[in-house]
C-alpha cells in the first residue's frame, strides 16, 4: 500500500515539476538545519562547560541566591545572614563552599554620541571584586582584555557594551548610580554570567546598540559611587 502511494506521489510531482523542486529544497533545508543546529549545540554544550567551570577558569556560577528586592543589607546583616546559612548548612551535613554577599545596582552611563551629545543609557553596575563565586570572565581571547577591577575609580566594560560604543581600555566612563555620578577608569573588558544572553532584566529581546550597559567596578568602587556604607549588600550568593 505504502510502495502504491510512493508512485503515485512521484507521478503527481513529475507532473508538476515546481512542486517536485519545492520538495526537494525543503529536505535539503532541513537537512542543512539540523546540521547546522546540531553543530551549533555541540559548540555551544562546550563553551558553557568552559565559563561556567568551578575553577580558575571560569566563573564559578553559584548554586542559589538570595535578592533583596529593594534597599541593602548592612555589612553586619550580610555577615549575619551568610553565618545563619552556614550553620544551617553545617546541620543538614552537607558542604558550604562560599557564602558571599555581592551589590548590584541599577543605574546609567552618560555616554557622548558622534554628534556630541550627551545619553543616558540604562545600566546595571555589579561590585563583584575578586569574589570567589559568580566572577567576572575575561577569556584569553581577542574579543577581551585587561583585569578584573581592583581600585575604587576602576571598572571592567561587559564586551557587548564595549563593542556597539567603541570603549577600549584605558579610556574614561561617567557612570552614576543613586545619586551619584563619577568618572572611572575602563581596565578590562568582558563578561558576566547575568548577561551573556544581553538583555535587560525583564526581557528576552537584545536591546537596541546604545540602549543598555553592564559594568563590573571593585565593591569599594561601587559602594562610592552609590555613597552607600562600607559591605553594603542586596545579594547574597551561595556555592555548595
Amino acid at each position: 500500500m505504502s510502495m502504491l502511494l510512493t508512485k503515485r506521489l512521484a507521478r503527481s510531482l513529475w507532473r508538476s515539476k515546481l512542486r517536485l523542486f519545492t520538495v526537494i529544497l525543503l529536505i535539503m533545508m532541513g537537512v542543512t538545519a539540523g546540521i547546522s543546529f546540531g553543530g551549533y549545540a555541540h559548540n555551544v554544550e562546550n563553551l558553557y562547560d568552559v565559563i561556567y567551570a568551578d575553577d580558575d577558569e571560569g566563573v564559578n556560577l553559584p548554586d542559589a541566591w538570595i535578592i533583596l528586592p529593594s534597599g541593602t543589607w548592612s555589612a553586619a546583616e550580610a555577615d549575619g545572614l551568610c553565618d545563619a546559612i552556614s550553620d544551617g548548612w553545617s546541620e543538614d551535613g552537607s558542604g558550604l563552599d562560599v557564602c558571599e554577599p555581592r551589590l548590584v545596582l541599577d543605574g546609567v552611563m552618560f555616554h557622548v554620541d558622534v554628534e556630541g551629545e550627551e545619553a543616558m543609557i540604562s545600566s546595571v553596575w555589579h561590585g563583584t571584586d575578586e569574589g570567589l563565586t559568580d566572577k567576572v570572565w575575561i577569556p584569553d581571547h581577542e574579543c577581551c582584555d585587561g583585569r578584573i577591577a581592583g581600585a575604587e575609580n576602576e571598572i571592567v566594560i561587559d564586551r557587548h557594551v564595549a563593542k556597539h560604543l567603541e570603549i577600549k581600555i584605558g579610556e574614561s566612563v561617567e557612570i552614576g548610580a543613586g545619586h551619584g555620578r563619577l568618572v572611572f577608569e575602563v581596565v578590562g573588558i568582558g563578561f558576566h554570567s547575568n548577561h551573556l544572553w544581553f538583555t535587560p532584566d525583564g526581557s528576552i529581546f537584545p536591546p537596541k546598540e546604545g540602549t543598555f550597559a553592564t559594568g563590573y567596578l571593585s565593591a569599594a568602587g561601587l559602594e562610592r559611587l552609590a555613597a552607600l556604607d562600607e559591605g553594603a549588600a542586596n545579594y547574597i550568593l551561595i556555592d555548595v
